[in-house]
């Protein structure tokens, strides 16, 4: 959305946008029938890991109907082994790093029909050969990017379980994440923040559109207790009165930012804790003091604001014993929520490089799934202390444990807002029932 927003500003060009990730998403056959119809020169494709398989056979779709388009792809997955990536797909063109500077020139290059050498972050197919460029500075101001462009999304589209399943936009007040966590494939490392004033400039723009709760979706919304403070400020000085919700970590975070957040509007909180044992959180270089929580999630139920608690289980060396730590702090924060996955690295991080070195580890894997991707793939988990089969029982242990304990029970029954939330956590409730057993 953001590209397509700079590409209007900077370009006078005809875009059609299709969203497949959303769920009411188009059929393959309207997607097909729009492409014979709009015919586009050029097709740019967001990737996510998660979701390469699908990808993969929607570009074999596209070349069919179109063998002539230039296919472009951007996202978080065209840093991994972006070589391997366009040898084995029907991308011409993979960018890397932020994509609206890159995307303008790359498409100007095309129209001249002069080439993408120099083309700073992109790598290129060129006479059946790989041509990497080198790297796109990162824009230090990102006030300088339009609004991504929410024209062609249905309002109702995104509706957000943690605030009253209103109708919610995604607005990010920053970009890059300054954390070195050694389980995170983030490559960019420079954080930058959008003046506050422009950040609620969008909000207000969404909420003309009809959204009625935010999603402050960064990495960590308090990377800098400076902007948090400027953005709840602005909210509350020019009187915008819509929920939201944000990740934050629990260094910078006390009891009278809380409540400014919670005076602004903030519904809810998801804090990535991932460990209760503090030696793990600071081999995996996660920075903060796991003690702080209780205080931390005291304070956001008192300003009854919903917390959320992430969790990650299946760390190097990690034993059962941490593992069953981390469980009980789940319960003795008393967060309203949690989530926990067993660790499976992910190419590029720290922890994948670490797993390389070990014999048992199945690395070869990403590269059969790059190129060869299943609908039915599974990452593969690196079992040191703990077998995978272990890990899986402490996984359903966990959320037995946690979301079946009587106290809970009753709290979340008295917390019900109506008919559509009674529904879905029934709904949630049997489908981890079925998911454990």
């Amino acid at each position: 959305m953001y590209v397509m927003s700079y590409v209007k500003q900077e370009m006078d060009a005809e875009i059609c946008f299709f969203n497949f990730q959303i769920p009411d998403m188009p059929s393959f056959q309207t997607f097909e029938d729009r492409l014979r119809d709009f015919q586009p020169d050029v097709i740019g494709v967001t990737v996510n890991s998660l979701v390469w398989w699908s990808v993969h056979s929607l570009l074999a779709r596209i070349r069919k109907i179109l063998p002539s388009v230039l296919i472009v792809g951007g996202g978080p997955h065209m840093w991994l082994a972006p070589e391997e990536t366009l040898i084995n797909s029907e991308f011409d063109v993979i960018v890397q790093g932020e994509g609206e500077i890159t995307f303008v020139e790359l498409l100007t290059r095309f129209q001249a029909r002069s080439g993408f050498e120099g083309v700073a972050g992109i790598l290129y197919k060129e006479n059946g050969h790989i041509v990497r460029n080198p790297p796109r500075e990162i824009e230090r101001n990102p006030d300088i990017f339009p609004f991504p462009d929410r024209t062609n999304y249905n309002v109702n589209q995104y509706r957000h379980p943690g605030n009253r399943f209103a109708a919610t936009a995604i607005v990010f007040t920053g970009r890059g994440c300054p954390h070195h966590c050694t389980f995170c494939n983030n490559w960019d490392r420079t954080y930058r923040r959008r003046r506050a004033a422009h950040v609620i400039d969008e909000v207000l723009a969404c909420m003309a559109m009809g959204y009625k709760s935010i999603d402050f979706a960064d990495s960590n919304f308090n990377n800098s207790t400076r902007h948090v403070k400027a953005v709840c400020e602005e909210l509350i000085r020019r009187k915008v009165k819509i929920p939201w919700t944000c990740n934050a970590r629990l260094d910078n975070m006390d009891y009278e930012l809380l409540a400014l957040m919670a005076e602004a509007g903030c519904e809810r909180i998801c804090f990535g804790l991932e460990s209760a044992d503090q030696e793990i959180l600071n081999r995996i270089k996660k920075n903060i003091n796991i003690s702080k929580a209780p205080d931390v999630f005291a304070w956001a139920r008192s300003l009854k604001i919903t917390t959320v608690g992430l969790f990650i289980i299946g760390f190097p060396e990690e034993t059962v014993a941490q593992v069953k730590k981390t469980i009980r702090l789940a319960a003795q924060v008393k967060a309203d929520y949690m989530i926990c996955q067993i660790l499976m690295p992910i190419y590029g991080t720290d922890i994948f490089k670490d797993a390389m070195k070990d014999s048992t580890f199945d690395a070869e894997f990403y590269m059969f799934f790059l190129r060869n991707p299943q609908p039915d793939a599974t990452l593969p988990i690196w079992s040191t202390s703990i077998s995978e089969q272990e890990l899986l029982r402490l996984q359903r242990l966990f959320y037995l444990k946690f979301y079946f304990r009587t106290g809970y029970i009753l709290r979340t029954m008295q917390r019900i807002s109506g008919y559509e939330d009674l529904l879905t956590k029934t709904r949630m409730a049997l489908r981890l029932l079925f998911k454990l057993k």
